[in-house]
C-alpha cells in the first residue's frame, strides 16, 4: 500500500511540475499530504487493532484454565492447603502463597479428585508493574519468559507452606516465580500488567501465586 502510496505520489507531483502552475503545485502536495496523513494514520490503527487481539487472546488463554473451574461441581472436593494470613506481620506491602497445581481438575472427568494443591518453596521476583510488551517469550506455554525488561524491585523466597511477604512502598508491581529456568506468572489484567498488586498506604494486599502449567482444568 505505501508502495502505491508513494508512485501516485510521484506521478501526480510530475503531473503538475508539468503544467507551470505554482499554486496548482502547492494545492496538490497539500492534497497529497493528506493522503499521506490518512494512510499512516491508517497503517496504526491496524498495528493497534492486531495488538488489542493479541492482548486479548492472551489473557482469556492464560486465565481461561483458573477461572474456568470457578463455582462448579469439583470446587467441592478441592483440598487447598492453609491460607496463611494469620502469618502476616507487615503493615504495607503484599503476602500471599505460592501453590503448585498438579493433575486432573476437570469437572466432567471421572478423575478430577485425584488433583493436588501443594504449597512450594520458589524464589518470587517483584518487578515494577510489567506488560507482555515488556518481557521475552520463551516460545513455550505463554506464561513462561525468559527476561523481564523492567526493574526489579527485590526477590525474595516463600517458606515450606507458601507463605510470603514483603514491605513495598504504593504503587502497582508485577510478580514472577522462578521454575525451571524460566520466570513464571500466568494471569494478565485488564490493563495488561502481568500477575500484578497494587500497594496501597497503610495496608497489605495478598497477591496469590497459582503455578499451574502441570494442571488439566
Amino acid at each position: 500500500m505505501a508502495a502505491h502510496v508513494q508512485l501516485w505520489t510521484r506521478i501526480r507531483l510530475k503531473q503538475t511540475q508539468r503544467g507551470g502552475d505554482t499554486d496548482d503545485l502547492n494545492t496538490e502536495k497539500r492534497r497529497i499530504a493528506i493522503v499521506l496523513v490518512v494512510h499512516n494514520n491508517s497503517q496504526k490503527e491496524k498495528k493497534m487493532r492486531e495488538h488489542k487481539f493479541i492482548i486479548t487472546g492472551y489473557i482469556f488463554f492464560t486465565t481461561f484454565a483458573f477461572f474456568c473451574c470457578q463455582n462448579n461441581p469439583v470446587e467441592s472436593i478441592k483440598k487447598y492447603p492453609p491460607d496463611n494470613s494469620g502469618k502476616v506481620t507487615i503493615n504495607q506491602g503484599v503476602w500471599g502463597n505460592v501453590w503448585f497445581w498438579e493433575g486432573d481438575f476437570m469437572p466432567s472427568s471421572s478423575n478430577s479428585s485425584n488433583g493436588t494443591i501443594k504449597p512450594v518453596i520458589r524464589d518470587i521476583y517483584i518487578y515494577e508493574a510489567t506488560t507482555y510488551e515488556m518481557v521475552d517469550h520463551s516460545g513455550l506455554l505463554g506464561a513462561f519468559y525468559r527476561s523481564i525488561n523492567s526493574d526489579l524491585v527485590a526477590k525474595i523466597k516463600s517458606d515450606d507452606s507458601g507463605f510470603f511477604q514483603y514491605e513495598l512502598q504504593p504503587g502497582t508491581y508485577s510478580f514472577f516465580v522462578w521454575e525451571d529456568s524460566l520466570y513464571y506468572a500466568n494471569l494478565l489484567d485488564e490493563n495488561g500488567y502481568i500477575l500484578p498488586a497494587v500497594i496501597k498506604p497503610d495496608s497489605v494486599t495478598k497477591r496469590q501465586i497459582d503455578i499451574t502449567y502441570k494442571a488439566c482444568f
